[in-house]
């Protein structure tokens, strides 16, 4: 009788037993991107061809420094034929749409208009992103194209190399969607977060039970956020991390920015986001706002929370909202973290719903899906959006 947790364990050993796979562990995006830049550099040709680029395999640079906005770096993971291409590839992380607009506007300020930006990621991006020249590339794709190369190879050293890669990219893949809630049907929140939990041991002699847990949640923001904005954008984009406690959570965010008119009604109270948040060690979904200081006077949380009460009137439709059904008003049970930096001061606040009827852990994909894109309704609603 087929067991999901033995397979997703067994898989994880298969990936312990992959040469290419252990080579990997001390740094995931830049062995990646280490490898595709040697095949491009050997077989650049055929990649040419195979990847509908063009490539000068004398001109292909791995992390090459693009410029700078505001002080921080912006590094082309590889970078090909003087910046004409320039490649971000994220493996253990999520997509930032940010880095693809900083890079369109350093590579515009170096009358390099039509430079292609390429993504590649491993899980699907959760944001849409207008520019002619960007390119998505899927790591199913970097598969493919890899398979189609190995009847060109002739060096016996290199097929042996290709073909590992192409080995632990099957396996990865396939553990993707075996830890996929929404591939598995029968399975709900807790059930499939357990067997990936009650393969810990087995994860941690590659080191790698963090990132299984957060590819997780990668894979279930990326769902949600293509099923739900199918027919009409209901919300911008989805983060997803490990909390200072720890904690991997899912921040899933409307954007007052990119809606017309409501800047103009919260801008006094510097509110960027709003939205939800599905945490691994909650039951219920909590209520989530982005907010910047008004002054440099608001130093903390609490600062910001009391200025918050202190605003919280029957007009102010987002904080009634933000507010409503939790389980108290002041600073129990309301919780964030500061990021008062120079470049960016944003603090997120966090406040647990009471008013959900059902622990989302104990249902299938559908029936959250269902549910959160009932709470974004009621968001739009509640704050006319």
């Amino acid at each position: 009788m087929y067991d999901l947790k033995d397979d997703i364990e067994q898989t994880i050993k298969n990936l312990s037993n992959n040469v290419m796979f252990r080579l990997s562990l001390e740094s995931k995006e830049l062995f990646h991107s280490n490898f595709l830049a040697w095949v491009f550099a050997i077989y650049h040709k055929e990649c040419s061809n195979l990847f509908n680029i063009d490539i000068n395999h004398n001109k292909i640079k791995r992390e090459k420094l693009i410029g700078k906005i505001n002080g921080k770096k912006c590094v082309a993971d590889i970078d090909i034929n003087d910046s004409n291409i320039v490649i971000e590839n994220k493996f253990k992380s999520l997509p930032d749409k940010q880095q693809l607009k900083d890079y369109r506007y350093l590579l515009n300020e170096q009358n390099k208009n039509n430079s292609k930006i390429i993504l590649l990621s491993f899980i699907e991006p959760s944001f849409d992103y207008d520019d002619k020249n960007y390119i998505k590339w899927s790591y199913d794709f970097v598969k493919h194209n890899l398979e189609s190369l190995l009847n060109k190879v002739q060096n016996g050293m290199h097929k042996f190399y290709i073909e590992q890669y192409i080995g632990m990219l099957d396996l990865l893949l396939k553990l993707r969607n075996l830890i996929s809630l929404k591939e598995q049907k029968n399975e709900t929140f807790s059930s499939l977060y357990s067997k990936i939990s009650n393969c810990e041991n087995e994860a941690s002699k590659i080191n790698c039970f963090k990132f299984f847990q957060k590819l997780f949640f990668f894979q279930l923001g990326s769902d949600l956020y293509h099923d739900i904005n199918t027919t009409e954008k209901k919300f911008d984009w989805i983060s997803s991390d490990v909390s200072q406690s720890k904690e991997i959570y899912l921040d899933i965010m409307i954007s007052l920015l990119d809606f017309n008119g409501v800047i103009q009604d919260y801008s006094e109270q510097q509110i960027n986001d709003i939205g939800i948040t599905i945490s691994e060690n909650e039951s219920k979904f909590r209520h989530y706002i982005s907010i910047k200081p008004i002054n440099e006077n608001e130093k903390s949380r609490d600062d910001i929370e009391n200025r918050l009460i202190s605003n919280l009137t029957s007009e102010n439709q987002l904080l009634n909202w933000f507010y409503s059904n939790c389980e108290s008003k002041g600073n129990n049970n309301f919780w964030g973290y500061n990021n008062l930096s120079k470049n960016d001061k944003c603090c997120w606040l966090y406040k647990r719903s009471t008013n959900d009827n059902e622990e989302f852990q104990n249902q299938t994909y559908e029936e959250i899906k269902t549910r959160v894109e009932n709470k974004i309704d009621e968001i739009r609603r509640e704050i006319h959006i």
